[in-house]
């Protein structure tokens, strides 16, 4: 998603995170020992219940965190799902026993977009998507046409790391 990446840090000792925007070359440290930096994870081990699935609808996205629904118990859960996308970031945060995902408003002409969720046990996980222009545009940009499957406007979904489609289905 270009140079300028957020990049994010845990403390060793109390997991706390910290999101820096800039890198201004300064060590942090939490606790008293450095913090280490989150690499996101996008594949295996664990993959089945971590890697974000980025669905998109005619006028939204939204990121479920995997197929198989990611436990959300108090001591096992999401804590935040992010989205990246057009030079802006979009977050949610999650409780435990909520549903793991978000839902955020598009804007028109975006076609990348990057999902992050954020395990409290197991780290960071990274999906990303190149998406197509939803074919309910007209010729100006953000002006649906009435161009409708079933009264439905269509939808896709993404499946991280899959450079296609995987299944239309109706929203």
């Amino acid at each position: 998603m270009g140079d300028k990446k957020v990049r994010l840090y845990r403390c060793p000792i109390c997991d706390t995170v910290v999101e820096m925007l800039d890198k201004v070359g300064l060590e942090l440290a939490c606790c008293g020992p450095a913090m280490v930096p989150l690499e996101p994870k996008t594949g295996h081990p664990g993959a089945t219940t971590h890697l974000p699935i980025i669905r998109q609808t005619a006028r939204s996205l939204t990121v479920v965190v995997s197929a198989k629904r990611h436990p959300m118990t108090e001591n096992h859960y999401i804590e935040w799902i992010e989205v990246f996308s057009g030079g802006k970031c979009m977050r949610a945060f999650m409780e435990p026993f909520q549903e793991p995902e978000a839902t955020f408003e598009l804007q028109w002409g975006q076609r990348e977009i990057e999902a992050r969720a954020y395990c409290n046990v197991h780290g960071l996980w990274e999906a990303s998507a190149n998406l197509s222009m939803p074919a309910m545009l007209g010729a100006r940009e953000g002006q649906p046409q009435s161009n409708r499957q079933g009264g439905l406007f269509a939808s896709r979904i993404w499946a991280p790391a899959s450079p296609f489609q995987l299944s239309p289905k109706a929203c």
